[in-house]
């Protein structure tokens, strides 16, 4: 005979012969209480992990380079301008526009906005978004955990490890919108929740997700994530519909999938839909993409496996800086699942080898462990160098190239394997002497598994930054004090926006650094590549310096801002030249990397 019973967490589960469940160790404590905790283990984690105790983290950059800056001039666009899209302070004599290079991500840069309420620090707010993403995924993954029914204390140690990947802090503030991957784990619940209700089946063991509740989900994946998240959660969604239906010869499952698939490509159709209404009108074009981008940024199961870059161990330090020499080392460096991540990946993949197809259709456990390898295995299948990505490359679109991203997402099936096997123990362990044996046990995993994600070479240059960034700003500062209301600056060496390599030692949007200080005058950088502007720039920045001149002052640009850095003799024989015929600089700045020239009123050269 076989009962039904309601766990703590709300979950039904089934019991043999009509006996009740063995409870977990934790009883039924109140959620509140549980998620308040796991917010604040969370909290006291980052704080250690980053060692924020060693800045003001409301002023002080985590990063000031490359696409951290183009976050910040994002959410800064969005606080001068209302939206991001266009600004008319960058791109000059044009406007920046990024119709063409929309990041998708309404819902973090609407946040943004929020924010701005309450400061107008692009800086401060960039920091916030990036800090609040590590309580966020361990709240999510912590509320999937406790949905399939695992104890309060598993969930929560399994949680921290998941917020604590070395991929969160390798993303960084860089790829600000990334590293904010708290929504993978609700797409994967939609995802199991369709393989888990095979013809009705698994209603005594699980919740099913509320369509309302996955339309909410799917709105909120839609509006976030840079189109991966989007895009993994839809192959998810897919793929777990397309097979739960073969297996159960019905096509129900597979038009639930189809639905929650419709849902989040028209929200993100609609969050795109100001560059697909000009991409249709021929305005703009998307970014160039070869498909060989799928072979160069895709996943390497070795790089799964291995410890993260820079471990706190050091023959393991060497271990990955000996693989680091191999090819196709980039951004998937950052893929690095730690050990007990790696422990459930590879259980996971021993699991499915080793199912019955007898013993998971009768077993409740197996049948979860089943569903998290299958999908898992698809995940490794679409993500990896050589795989589904290629095809997907080649044959629909090469727009998609990183899917080394995917990593966040097996990272969740294996830690979910891990919590699976400990909450399995819990219920056959239950003396007070294994009860205590669990709960250091947990207390360990947390500990060693924070060590081993975790390590000095995360935590931000914060001294460097604050140097280079308050000499900005003070420089910056100087510069709009000689400078009227809306005067144009011309930003030499000219660089091309957006993706430039760097040029000399100055890496790619650096010339942003501009704008981030600014509130008045307007910036040469940020008109997108071969626009009119663009080419009017790069034609200009070609000149020989007298001409050039003559040419800023019959455009109305009122001074020269030049990187040195740019500048393989530091811009010595540039900064010779303009004093020529406009005098020394008006303004170095104190880190004597900037310079400023004023070119208005115009001199005769």
């Amino acid at each position: 005979m076989t009962g039904t019973l309601r766990n703590d967490s709300g979950r039904c589960v089934s019991s043999e012969n009509g006996t009740a469940p063995q409870k977990p160790f934790d009883g039924q404590p109140n959620p509140i209480l549980v998620y308040l905790c796991a917010a604040l283990l969370s909290i006291v984690a980052l704080v250690w992990a980053l060692r924020l105790w060693r800045t003001d983290p409301l002023h002080t950059p985590f990063d000031y380079a490359g696409d951290s800056l183009l976050h910040g001039v994002m959410i800064k666009s969005t606080i001068d301008n209302g939206w991001f899209l266009r600004n008319e302070k960058l791109g000059a004599p044009g406007a920046m526009e990024l119709y063409a290079f929309n990041p998708a991500d309404n819902l973090h840069l609407g946040l943004a906005k929020l924010l701005s309420l309450i400061t107008q620090n692009p800086i401060t707010i960039q920091n916030l978004l990036y800090l609040i993403g590590f309580p966020l995924a361990t709240l999510t993954s912590l509320y999937v955990l406790r949905r399939y029914g695992i104890s309060s204390s598993i969930a929560i140690a399994v949680s921290l490890l998941y917020a604590f990947l070395p991929y969160h802090f390798m993303r960084g503030v860089w790829h600000l919108f990334l590293s904010l991957y708290y929504l993978a784990p609700l797409g994967i619940m939609l995802a199991l929740d369709i393989a888990l209700r095979t013809n009705g089946e698994d209603r005594a063991q699980s919740r099913p997700v509320p369509l309302s509740q996955a339309i909410i989900i799917c709105l909120l994946i839609g509006s976030s994530g840079s189109v991966y998240y989007p895009f993994f959660s839809c192959y998810l969604l897919l793929v777990a519909g397309a097979l739960v239906a073969i297996s159960s010869r019905s096509f129900r499952p597979l038009s639930r999938s189809l639905l929650l698939i419709a849902i989040i490509c028209l929200t993100l159709s609609v969050n795109l839909s100001p560059s697909l209404v000009r991409i249709y009108r021929g305005e703009c074009r998307p970014p160039d993409r070869e498909y060989s981008g799928a072979e160069i940024f895709g996943l390497k199961i070795a790089q799964l496996l291995l410890p993260a870059t820079g471990h706190r161990v050091k023959p393991l330090a060497q271990l990955k800086a000996r693989y680091n020499q191999a090819p196709l080392v980039n951004e998937n460096d950052g893929a690095s699942l730690g050990f007990f991540a790696s422990a459930g990946f590879l259980f996971l993949l021993v699991n499915l080898s080793a199912s019955s197809a007898r013993k998971v259709s009768a077993d409740p456990f197996r049948r979860q462990l089943f569903w998290l390898s299958s999908l898992n295995l698809w995940c490794l299948l679409l993500g990896t160098i050589g795989g589904f990505s290629s095809l997907f490359a080649l044959l629909v679109s090469p727009l998609i190239r990183s899917y080394n991203r995917i990593s966040v997402y097996i990272a969740f099936f294996s830690l979910f394997a891990v919590a699976l096997i400990l909450q399995k123990l819990s219920l056959i362990y239950r003396s007070d002497r294994s009860r205590k044996a669990l709960n250091i046990s947990l207390i360990s995993l947390v500990l060693l598994g924070l060590l081993d994600q975790t390590n000095s070479s995360f935590v931000p240059r914060y001294a460097v930054n604050k140097a280079r960034y308050e000499s900005d700003r003070d420089f910056i500062r100087r510069v709009e004090m000689a400078m009227p209301t809306g005067a144009m600056i011309f930003q030499l060496p000219y660089t091309s926006f957006p993706e430039h390599p760097p040029i000399n030692l100055m890496s790619d949007y650096d010339h942003f650094r501009a704008y981030i200080h600014s509130t008045k005058v307007r910036w040469s950088y940020g008109a997108m590549r071969d626009s009119q502007a663009d080419l009017w720039q790069q034609r200009i920045a070609a000149l020989p310096t007298e001409q050039m001149l003559k040419e800023l002052c019959s455009a109305g640009f009122q001074g020269i801002y030049v990187n040195r850095a740019g500048y393989p003799d530091k811009a010595q024989a540039l900064e010779n030249a303009l004093a020529m015929h406009l005098g020394p600089p008006a303004v170095v700045s104190p880190r004597q990397d900037l310079a400023f020239f004023v070119l208005s009123p115009c001199k005769n050269p």
